[in-house]
């Protein structure tokens, strides 16, 4: 009987439904062996989202390289914040956020050395960070982030020197092709887990109808949610305790606290102005054909009229969509059969935002 590994899968109908989308009708095993199935996959899951530390002995946690693994990818999320000078302004937002919690009334009962007063950043962290991150992964604006997934487990599959038993018989490129679909089937599975973690209720708005009853939440995936966001909380309370120490040596959370979001904007809006060198930026293909209509309808208040060779209308004249006239005509005695528009919002815009990128 051929089964679906390797699978983020916290209850017995997600695993089902994988089954059949797999056999596509074909015969899938007894209902026993099903659930034995699932019964491992469900325990890989929970072996990866505990310390490694924790559970088996010391030679089975050294053989299980997944041992942990999601949650030393919060652990690393959360030191970039705190360490990385790209991410001040998360680094901000989690320091305010603490700052507030410790003399808030919702935290009476809990000290200020209790990680529990972190829950509510965590949920910060993991439902509307994290969770968002991996769930726009399927969305046109991050296609090229794929691309970039595609090709590291293509080459980890292609350069693989021994085959699993059984893989010989097929075609490693198949393979790899199964392999893309099963990670980016778990990013979008550990994207719910993470939105589990921070709600309760969560759990029936991600399964409403998959099973003729009220789906229940299996233990294993509730115990998993806890394990998940004490984790969070336990990293977020340790990170925000140094910072605290060190800015109580310095006099206070002020560099910490402040939002110098509004003086870097205005100072990189100076900067890429005043710069001789050309400036890179990242934004998506919807985004740029909207703000090209919007140059282009606004045009005669911006362009200057004595001015034929100003380079905003040579610009606009180069990268705007062109449409042919129903009746050419003549200007200068040359015949004009097509003119400039703007992107149609029902074509052009509909297009970039189902398939466009950054």
């Amino acid at each position: 009987v051929n089964m679906v590994t390797g699978v983020f899968v916290t209850h017995l109908f997600e695993y089902e439904e994988l089954m059949q989308n797999a056999e596509r009708g074909a015969h899938q095993g007894t209902e026993k062996n099903r659930y034995l199935n699932f019964q491992n996959e469900l325990s890989a899951f929970q072996r990866s989202c505990l310390e490694a530390s924790r559970g088996g002995s010391l030679s089975e946690r050294e053989k299980d390289v997944h041992a942990g693994c999601i949650l030393n990818f919060i652990r690393n999320f959360v030191s970039q914040i705190f360490q990385d000078e790209r991410a001040k302004d998360f680094k901000m937002l989690l320091v305010s956020c603490f700052k507030s919690l410790r003399q808030s009334p919702a935290v009476k009962g809990l000290g200020p050395r209790d990680p529990k007063i972190c829950t509510p950043i965590a949920s910060l962290v993991l439902g509307n960070i994290l969770a968002s991150v991996l769930e726009a992964l399927q969305t046109p604006a991050f296609s090229l982030v794929v691309l970039k997934i595609r090709k590291r487990v293509f080459e980890n599959h292609m350069n693989r020197k021994n085959a699993a038993k059984g893989e010989s018989d097929f075609d490693r490129l198949d393979v790899a092709e199964l392999l893309l679909d099963r990670v980016l089937y778990n990013v979008q599975a550990l994207a719910k887990v993470f939105q589990r973690s921070v709600h309760k209720q969560m759990f029936q708005v991600q399964f409403p109808t998959k099973v003729r009853e009220a789906p229940k939440e299996e233990p294993e995936s509730r115990q998993i949610c806890d394990e998940i966001r004490d984790f969070t909380c336990q990293v977020l309370h340790h990170e925000l305790m140094e910072v605290m120490r060190s800015s109580e040596r310095s006099g206070g959370w002020m560099e910490e606290a402040q939002d110098p979001i509004a003086a870097e904007l205005a100072t990189d809006l100076y900067m890429s102005h005043f710069t001789l060198q050309n400036t890179h930026v990242s934004m998506s293909i919807s985004d740029l054909l909207a703000m090209a209509n919007i140059l282009y309808r606004h045009r005669k208040d911006m362009l200057p009229p004595d001015d034929p060779k100003d380079k905003l209308a040579e610009v606009l004249e180069e990268v705007m969509t062109r449409r042919q006239l129903e009746k050419p005509r003549k200007e200068d005695g040359v015949l004009i059969t097509e003119e400039t528009a703007e992107y149609h919002q029902h074509g052009h815009l509909w297009l970039a935002q189902q398939h466009g990128e950054w």
